[in-house]
């Protein structure tokens, strides 16, 4: 009979969230605590870095409600997960492509002092989205330095990596950087 009136009481519960007062669950539970101490899910907060081949990161944050922390990494199997605190989970993934505001509107060009840099527009506006190294623009071509500094669109992961290794033989290398003499 206890059974029948527990089973009663679960369904009104699960279906209605009602729960009868002249029921004591504490004997109910005594009864079928294997079905009362299912765990709970919880709240965390899930951070998710995404790094692009073109040095950008982009991070986002969300909660989420989960049973087992196993359950939430099988969920995001292709993600590493990178640190994990009593209330937060840390998931980094690298993406074999450049960052979606490079495509959109990066553009190369050059700093005031020679470093190759992406540009969110015109070079002339100075909004950098990322800088990778020092060019030697002595030794620059001519035509390189003023498409350069009159800036070249970053297309595709393709023309970047294009682009990145036809600058790199340009890199100038610092006395601490590879010279043994220094």
């Amino acid at each position: 009979m206890i059974k029948l009136l527990f089973s009663f009481c679960i369904t009104l519960y699960i279906c209605f969230g009602i729960v009868p007062s002249n029921i004591h669950l504490a004997k109910a539970e005594q009864d079928e605590s294997n079905v009362l101490h299912k765990p709970m899910p919880r709240v965390v907060r899930v951070h998710l870095k995404k790094d692009y081949l073109d040095g950008i990161s982009i991070e986002s944050t969300r909660e989420a409600h989960l049973l087992s922390v196993k359950q939430y990494v099988a969920a995001f199997d292709d993600w590493r997960l990178v640190k994990q605190t009593k209330g937060s989970l840390y998931f980094e993934k690298k993406i074999n492509d450049i960052s979606p505001v490079a495509k959109a509107v990066g553009i190369f060009g050059l700093t005031n002092n020679g470093t190759l840099t992406i540009f969110e527009g015109n070079p002339d506006k100075n909004q950098i989205i990322q800088t990778f190294f020092q060019i030697d623009t002595k030794a620059l071509e001519v035509n390189d330095y003023k498409h350069l500094n009159q800036g070249i669109p970053v297309r595709d992961k393709k023309h970047f990596q294009q682009v990145m290794k036809a600058l790199a033989k340009y890199e100038e290398k610092h006395p601490s950087e590879g010279d043994p003499k220094a």
